[in-house]
């Protein structure tokens, strides 16, 4: 039984073979038939509409193109750089439809460029949009279809003056909040509700909940664990705008709804475990939004990337494609009954990957 790819070629084979033809004969020559039947029209005639529908399908279609020449340029210099590329589990990547590649974070561009190599759908990445509005790199994004996204962490300022957590947890809209007493502070020109501090030595950001006057707030600590205790002396802070990433949503759900690629490395900062470190809460709430709002259940596939040797010249590297993970469509009443409900099941959907092993 002849297979699609073999009826393809011979498709192919006497498309070219006709135009052979066509070419050697002029009697079968169409534009030259054209010409003879109607003389008023000239040979520069046919050849400017030629160029102006070659411009036009050139620059339709550009950003496909661009992606095919620097995926194959990545990939030739991938084969030098690295002995060997061995890639696990492509048989997990659906072929048609949309897809949310999940990928623990080695190295900062080395990562994606191996991911969008190795696999053989087109993956639009989500960038920092410092990184993207670079020359050279942003230029490769923009070409590769990449989506900037603002981070708080790109115009963080330290905070005037220094803080301590009172010793007092109480709730406050159903979430574990502390009370922050400042010295020397000015949070009310500072800080808004909904922003975001740290303190050096800490690992997680604070969400600000309310702002009383200058030298009073309460934030969120329902992620603080028994064994991170927070300052009771005066301590300096840094402060992270809230960042509203509306668009960013938009634009992944649109990509979704035409069945692309959204690739993403939420992890921040790169690190050399080979397993996933706790996922943002922003992956959920994009698989959640596909379903709320178009009804499509995106599979949600990690990627492992694993260097061994690092990243020194002819060393190795192994890419592993999970199986994909689904949402459970019944949860959906909950995420948009929002508040508490809401956190619960994106928080359930994120520790779903805690024991993920890539390898």
């Amino acid at each position: 039984m002849r297979t699609d790819q073999g009826y393809d070629f011979a498709k192919t084979q006497i498309a070219v073979f006709y135009v052979i033809l066509l070419l050697s004969t002029d009697s079968l020559n169409p534009v030259k038939i054209l010409l003879h039947v109607f003389p008023q029209i000239s040979p520069w005639h046919v050849a400017s509409l030629s160029i102006a529908v070659m411009i036009y399908v050139f620059v339709s279609e550009m950003k496909q193109m661009l992606y095919f020449c620097v995926k194959l340029f990545f990939h030739s210099i991938l084969s030098i750089f690295f002995r060997d590329v061995s890639i696990i589990g492509k048989q997990n990547i659906p072929v048609y439809g949309p897809v949310l590649f999940i990928g623990n974070h080695a190295n900062q561009f080395i990562d994606s460029v191996v991911m969008l190599s190795t696999c053989q759908r087109t993956i639009s990445f989500l960038i920092a949009e410092k990184s993207y509005n670079r020359r050279i790199i942003g230029d490769i994004a923009w070409a590769m279809g990449g989506l900037p996204v603002a981070r708080a962490q790109d115009s963080a300022i330290t905070g005037q003056g220094t803080i301590r957590f009172h010793d007092i947890i109480t709730e406050l809209d159903g979430v574990k909040s502390q009370r922050v007493i400042g010295s020397g502070t000015c949070f009310t020109k500072e800080i808004y509700q909904k922003d975001k501090i740290s303190i050096t030595g800490l690992s997680y950001q604070f969400s600000v909940m309310r702002v009383i006057d200058d030298e009073t707030m309460d934030v969120d600590v329902s992620a603080v664990t028994a064994d991170a205790p927070l300052p009771t002396e005066n301590v300096a802070f840094v402060c992270f705008k809230r960042i509203d990433q509306k668009k960013v949503y938009e634009k992944v759900l649109a990509k979704f709804a035409a069945g692309g690629a959204i690739g993403v490395f939420p992890e921040g900062g790169s690190h050399d475990r080979p397993d996933l470190l706790p996922l943002k809460v922003g992956i959920a709430l994009m698989a959640y939004s596909s379903l709320e709002k178009d009804g499509i259940n995106v599979p949600i596939i990690p990627v492992g990337l694993n260097y061994f040797r690092g990243h020194r010249f002819r060393g190795r590297v192994t890419v592993e494609y999970g199986k994909p993970i689904y949402l459970d469509p019944s949860t959906l009443p909950d995420y948009l009954a929002g508040g508490e409900s809401k956190r619960k099941v994106c928080n359930d959907l994120l520790q779903r990957w805690v024991s993920i092993e890539l390898y």
